[in-house]
């Protein structure tokens, strides 16, 4: 199940603290503690009303925190083996070729040749023509969300609280500020903070709440969204510019967007913000 040495090695590194915490040498971890004590899990998960306080505890927890980020990992590993042509993916932990690492590209169609020599691996088209490459299925991940990305909340709410009904709204992901770090939000490891936007055009940030990565989807941009582009390079003046998208680009990473001054322009999806979402149907 487990593809390389290193997973391995998290895996038994996990589960050696699952081990620890069952024989209570983890008292300092809230969720160990509780493992430790067999009477007082089996009375919490009887209990409908201990919900709050188990996922407080779990928040608390660096072992659940271990726990997560290695069924997560596992998870996505089996997820992208299966990817098929089309989807976009991010290199990660390349050691011979590391300057391959962080880079996003399109999973595509092996000709006859790679199929032959890359029988293992998938054909990564990477953005800007930068070339092909073939790369393991262990060395590919999802995209990683950064501050700016439009993502879809890919989550169930609880009903009767303040996030009920978002579910699959777009939101935009964003940086915790001064005061919010000041309250502790940062010592929630692991989570992004999302701004969920209002379907109204121009419409408030409607909550900012914090969600597990993989919770979050990348976004497609549909046909009017209100963008505004951002760290552009070459024509780093047009950084900040207003616009609206118009439909796909040619290629999968971009899109025609129309900006306030009439010019039209072809603009990758990392520099384009999302400041306004359309509640319509993504274009063919």
């Amino acid at each position: 199940m487990l593809a390389d040495e290193d997973q391995l090695k998290e895996s038994n590194e996990t589960f050696q603290a699952i081990t620890a915490a069952q024989r209570g040498r983890e008292a300092a971890d809230p969720l160990a503690k509780f493992l430790s004590d067999p009477q007082q899990v089996w009375s919490w998960m009887q209990s409908s009303d201990k919900t709050q306080q188990l996922s407080d505890m779990m928040n608390r927890s660096p072992l659940f925190e271990k726990l997560r980020n290695f069924g997560a990992s596992v998870l996505e590993r089996r997820q992208v083996a299966q990817l098929p042509p089309g989807a976009l993916v991010e290199i990660t932990a390349l050691k011979e070729a590391s300057h391959l690492n962080s880079l996003v590209g399109e999973v595509v169609e092996p000709t006859p040749e790679e199929t032959q020599e890359f029988a293992d691996r998938k054909i990564v088209h990477l953005e800007d023509g930068q070339g092909r490459v073939a790369v393991h299925p262990r060395n590919l991940v999802f995209p990683r969300h950064k501050p700016g990305d439009a993502v879809i909340l890919d989550a169930e709410f609880e009903p009767g609280t303040e996030h009920e009904g978002l579910e699959n709204r777009a939101a935009v992901v964003s940086m915790l500020t001064q005061e919010e770090k000041e309250l502790g939000f940062d010592e929630k490891s692991g989570r992004l903070v999302v701004d969920v936007l209002s379907l109204l055009p121009g419409g408030p940030v409607l909550q900012r709440i914090l969600m597990w990565p993989e919770h979050l989807q990348r976004r497609p941009f549909q046909v009017g969204d209100s963008v505004e582009l951002r760290d552009l390079r070459a024509d780093a003046k047009l950084n900040g510019a207003a616009g609206v998208v118009q439909g796909p680009g040619t290629e999968t990473w971009k899109y025609l967007v129309t900006l306030d001054d009439g010019r039209r322009l072809e603009i990758r999806w990392k520099n384009l913000l999302l400041t306004n979402a359309m509640p319509t149907t993504p274009f063919d």
